[in-house]
């Protein structure tokens, strides 16, 4: 018979040709499985490895030589050759599939977390005497039942003189409002648990990719939130006082229910983010990956942050002094939040001649300023909850977010501005310039307030700028690094081998 490589003639019984050394059948031996294929093979039929030793771009598909160390076409670093390119997309591909489980189950833990906790939403008010300290506690119950009922035995003993409406609906807004959100943040976490209990199910069955948990934890994580704020506002009222030797202080914090609910489905959350990184490797924090992750996470802790203050902090008064015809009697400080200042602006206007100008104009600004935190905290929750979508990944929603970050700095100044005006109004009222009743009252929080939303702000806008520095590619519309986008490698790479 003839060598079909060198096309001498040889032995019948050859197996290899006597003049060239070659198989006389043509084929060739797999380095990896040992077994003989046709000469003309790129790949082995058995075990899949390129036969030329060459090494092909797991990114692009590009086919180089074996001993290439980035990707002539797209730049991609090249750990080692084709074999161990294809282990490592390999074992890439089993995590990826393990994390589009374990991610998702995450998430549907927030949601369960969530929905359980939004049931005990609230604060931990603790009173303090000397050693003596009284603690209590109020959940979201207390504002559908119990909070009208104290209001109306308020308004009908010792604050029987508010027969205003106007005056009644200063003391009533907070609670609506607290009652309101409440509702809203019950209502918001069921929904989105059933949707994503639904979603997971149902998708797990079909062995489909599961979609669409990393909004509804965002929404609700939001929706959460909002009595967290609100009833955290309500009850802010913080005040530390030193009458004579005896010493009296009152802090407001959240309760069990809120804390828990907000730290356990952060770490669930920083849980996805973590898998989803590690699922994508290197391209994870390629380009302007790393940005994004910084600059993402900095926002949402700016603006966490400014959701804490905004809820404790509208007004502060420092060393407080009542004088007297016998020097000081008394010292104190106190900070307010918006709804606890309005209650104080009610009561100040009930207790007086409506006729004062200075205290019908105080609590006219009370209740604005209260209106202008509400929209404020609405609007923080609504950028928080935005920012926590993105960085779950996904779509970017880059103008959304710079729409709300922007809006969100705009209305801390006006917040701002608001504090100022009823900071002069509160002075004026009491002639503390004057007599020097209260030496100083300060808008720190409002400041604070304002230089988190803008840090924030700016924190949006570099990840936005980088990531269109860096083009499309790593804008983060492509899908997950070495999942979906390992399959097109291969299946570009099959198709090169059809003409290498």
């Amino acid at each position: 018979m003839e060598c079909k490589k060198c096309g001498k003639t040889i032995a019948d019984e050859s197996v290899f040709c006597m003049f060239c050394g070659e198989r006389a059948d043509g084929k060739i031996v797999c380095g990896r499985c040992g077994k003989a294929v046709d000469g003309n093979a790129v790949y082995c039929p058995y075990c899949g490895k390129r036969l030329d030793g060459k090494t092909v771009c797991p990114d692009c598909g590009e086919v180089l030589d074996g001993e290439s160390v980035y990707c002539l076409r797209c730049g991609r670093k090249l750990a080692g050759g084709g074999e161990r390119n294809a282990k490592t997309r390999s074992a890439k591909t089993g995590f990826n599939k393990v994390e589009r489980v374990l991610s998702p189950a995450l998430l549907l833990g927030a949601l369960i977390t969530l929905f359980i906790c939004s049931f005990f939403v609230g604060v931990t008010i603790t009173l303090g005497s000397g050693t003596s300290v009284l603690s209590e506690s109020a959940t979201a119950f207390y504002f559908f039942g119990d909070a009208y009922s104290d209001l109306s035995s308020l308004l009908g003993s010792e604050l029987g003189v508010v027969s205003d409406t106007g005056l009644s609906a200063g003391l009533y807004l907070p609670t609506v409002i607290c009652t309101l959100f409440a509702a809203a943040g019950i209502i918001v976490s069921s929904v989105t648990l059933v949707i994503g209990a639904v979603k997971f199910g149902t998708s797990l069955y079909n062995k489909r990719e599961i979609k669409g948990l990393e909004t509804l934890a965002a929404v609700s994580l939001g929706g959460f939130l909002l009595p967290v704020v609100a009833i955290l506002s309500y009850g802010s009222a913080s005040a530390s006082l030193s009458v004579s030797s005896t010493g009296i202080s009152v802090k407001v914090t959240p309760n069990a229910g809120a804390l828990t609910g907000l730290i356990i489905s952060a770490l669930l959350l920083v849980g996805t983010v973590t898998l989803k990184c590690v699922a994508q490797g290197k391209n994870a924090f390629r380009g302007s990956g790393i940005a994004r992750l910084v600059c993402g996470a900095a926002a949402i802790i700016m603006i966490a942050a400014a959701l804490s203050v905004l809820g404790k902090n509208f007004l502060s008064a420092k060393n407080v002094s009542s004088a007297s015809s016998t020097g000081s009697i008394g010292r104190a400080k106190a900070s307010f939040s918006a709804s606890s200042f309005l209650f104080f602006a009610t009561v100040i206007y009930a207790g007086t001649d409506s006729a004062i100008e200075q205290a019908g104009t105080m609590f006219t600004r009370a209740v604005i300023s209260y209106v202008a935190f509400v929209l404020l905290a609405v609007l923080f929750i609504a950028t928080l909850s935005l920012a926590v979508r993105c960085l779950l990944g996904g779509k970017r929603y880059k103008i959304a977010r710079l729409a709300l970050f922007s809006s969100s700095t705009v209305f801390s100044v006006i917040y701002l501005v608001l504090a100022v005006i009823t900071r002069g109004g509160l002075i004026a009222y009491a002639g503390m310039i004057d007599n020097g009743t209260i030496a100083k009252i300060g808008v720190g929080g409002c400041v604070a307030v304002l230089v988190l939303s803008v840090l924030a702000a700016a924190a949006a806008v570099i990840e936005v700028v980088l990531c269109a520095a860096n083009g499309n590619r790593s804008d983060g519309d492509r899908s997950d690094g070495s999942g979906e986008s390992g399959s097109v490698a291969e299946n570009s790479a099959h198709g090169a081998s059809q003409n290498p």
